[in-house]
């Protein structure tokens, strides 16, 4: 994706309900619900964790899973809540901060967490966990890359539910012919995008902007939920699609 696919285009109301307010109104809750939400959390966010963990003590599968359930385990401690702060950067970053802390520990001190705690343990995807990370130099490349990858496959499965909603399937098919379709390629020409999907070529002109104001939308909102300001989703989208 370029800068014109990730501009921003939402108004304050983006960032009303964000990872961070659920993180900070958990200090005050009982400790069952604080696991409940840190559990959702890590639900949401094993995959960025399982490539960083992976790269960086070199491990198998199996370990980084097993690994991955430790960090998450960790982070339902009431002190990991306490230290969360929005205005240190995303919670993205501040995840990523947390992590690099378990590997030290960990490598200084042995294992760091152990199985149970009262957290869900979670059912990580075995065929998703079993892929290697693609060749990142660093962990935290894994992680970022990782991340973002998440990020615009939840965007693009709510495009194409909200097109068809819409009865805007084509809108997608569209999309999809020309923007996904031909991966890291030259895309297809509009007339051959137009054969494809059985409309005309100006029809393919305004389905793919259409589509691309829409994924903005919901990217937009999909950042938004980890970042306390609209400056930060700005800096946020660019930081993970310039990778």
């Amino acid at each position: 994706m370029n800068d014109r696919d990730t501009s921003m285009g939402a108004g304050r109301s983006a960032f009303a309900r964000t990872q961070w307010t659920r993180i900070l109104s958990a200090r005050d809750k009982n400790p069952a619900e604080v696991r409940e939400l840190l559990a959702g959390l890590a639900a949401a966010y094993w995959r960025p964790v399982y490539k960083f963990l992976r790269v960086a003590l070199h491990k198998s599968n199996e370990e980084a899973k097993d690994l991955t359930q430790e960090f998450f385990a960790a982070v339902v401690r009431p002190e990991w809540v306490a230290r969360a702060d929005p205005e240190r950067g995303s919670f993205r970053t501040f995840l990523l901060a947390s992590l690099k802390n378990f590997v030290r520990d960990r490598e200084k001190y042995g294992r760091a967490g152990k199985r149970g705690g009262g957290i869900v343990w979670l059912p990580l995807d075995a065929a998703e966990a079993e892929e290697a990370p693609g060749g990142e130099a660093t962990p935290e490349e894994a992680f970022h890359r990782s991340w973002a990858e998440a990020v615009l496959a939840e965007a693009l499965a709510e495009l194409e539910r909200t097109l068809a909603a819409r009865d805007r399937e084509r809108v997608f098919q569209a999309f999809q012919v020309y923007c996904l379709d031909s991966g890291t390629g030259a895309p297809p020409s509009y007339e051959s995008v137009a054969r494809r999907v059985g409309v005309s070529v100006s029809d393919v002109t305004n389905y793919l902007s259409e589509a691309r104001r829409e994924l903005r939308r919901i990217l937009v909102r999909k950042v938004g939920g980890y970042v306390s300001s609209e400056r930060q989703a700005e800096d946020e989208l660019r930081t993970l699609f310039a990778r």
